[in-house]
């Protein structure tokens, strides 16, 4: 990764292309910027195809929104707490702890 200047496929294309939105770049001066990626870079009111990006911009990753950030938290921790439902039904005979991990489960769904 290091080689490719934190790009982790070919350089000037983000991990995830089909993901439209803001993304950090490491200017050559030193400066982190947001971009805007739509299958071409948007920098300082100017279109640049992948192709064309200077290669001494680094990648640094998404530039999240409150609301996405958000979601990912909380699909994290669906994610979570499957995970362990599915181990504690799977392994645990005790159930006064499939009872409590229910709950917190369900309080979980709420948020």
């Amino acid at each position: 990764m290091i080689e490719n200047n934190g790009w982790p496929g070919k350089h000037g294309v983000p991990p995830k292309q089909e993901y439209r939105g803001w993304h950090w770049l490491y200017l050559y001066n030193g400066a982190p910027s947001p971009a805007y990626w739509d299958g071409h870079w948007i920098m300082n009111g100017s279109c640049i195809q992948a192709e064309d990006l200077n290669p001494q911009i680094n990648y640094w990753g998404e530039c999240l929104t409150p609301a996405e950030l958000d979601a990912r938290v909380q699909e994290a921790r669906r994610d979570a707490l499957e995970e362990a439902m599915s181990r504690v039904k799977a392994y645990s005979q005790n159930e006064t702890a499939r009872n409590i991990l229910t709950i917190i489960y369900a309080l979980g769904e709420k948020e």
